[in-house]
């Protein structure tokens, strides 16, 4: 009761941070401000020492604990069917999440999308085993607090972080990450913790495994495979500054 009473608490303060927003100050802002400014975007590394030991610490800890539990995942769940299914299961379970961050976006056709694949996909596709709604057109909207936080409330991306175990981040998405998975996540309120961790800890599995390649790559290619991966990630989608959040692009 305590943790949900913080966790309510929390949200009213999110709420209460969400009146200050973008456009109270658009006077300040350009006209072409657009999401796709990751190539030409400085790079703030402040705690790259820090980082780098984290770096490290990932790699070591992927190799020892999360690939070998990942092999055991796999030979648990027998084929890639299996498991995409499962994986189609849990990012079903975050389109409420989706609906709040729409709402606080201000978008309400992402929250209605959201919504109608929630309800296709947790009846038609047995729970969200089956993602029928992409099927019959209805795209995802896969909008994150962190995209709330740059667009609506003009926060900047921050310094680099390299988070143990989860790997790059920005401080911005790193904390729109903590938003999402414990305070917006309308699950985290019904399951139990343990339940809660099993299923992040199958997503991290998954990322893993899906990065594994490039990984791989990247320590072969690049004689420093830390800024290898930087760069990386600050040309992705998920380093933006300002951004009209476009669900057509995700």
């Amino acid at each position: 009761m305590r943790i949900d009473l913080i966790k309510s608490s929390l949200l009213i303060a999110l709420f209460l941070m969400f009146s200050i927003s973008c456009s109270a100050l658009d006077n300040d802002l350009p006209d072409d401000i657009d999401a796709d400014v990751s190539e030409t975007m400085k790079i703030d590394d402040k705690f790259e020492k820090t980082n780098r030991k984290i770096f490290q610490f990932n790699k070591g800890t992927d190799k020892i604990v999360i690939d070998p539990v990942t092999e055991a995942y796999k030979y648990v769940t027998f084929s890639q069917l299996a498991r995409q299914s499962i994986d189609n299961a849990l990012k079903n379970l975050y389109e409420p999440n989706h609906m709040i961050n729409s709402i606080f976006y201000l978008n309400p056709a992402g929250f209605f999308r959201s919504g109608v694949r929630f309800l296709i996909n947790s009846t038609v596709g047995l729970a969200g085993l089956f993602d029928v709604a992409t099927k019959l057109g209805v795209k995802k909207y896969d909008i994150g607090f962190a995209d709330v936080m740059a667009g609506r409330m003009c926060m900047k991306n921050g310094p680099y972080l390299m988070i143990p175990i989860l790997g790059p981040s920005t401080v911005r998405n790193g904390s729109g990450l903590l938003v999402d998975k414990f305070l917006l996540d309308p699950f985290s309120f019904i399951f139990p913790f343990w339940g809660a961790a099993a299923r992040f800890g199958i997503e991290i599995l998954s990322t893993k495994d899906d990065m594994k390649p490039l990984m791989q790559q990247m320590t072969q290619d690049s004689i420093d495979p830390y800024v290898a991966l930087r760069s990386y990630y600050y040309q992705s989608d998920y380093v933006k500054e300002f951004t009209t959040y476009d669900s057509s692009k995700k």
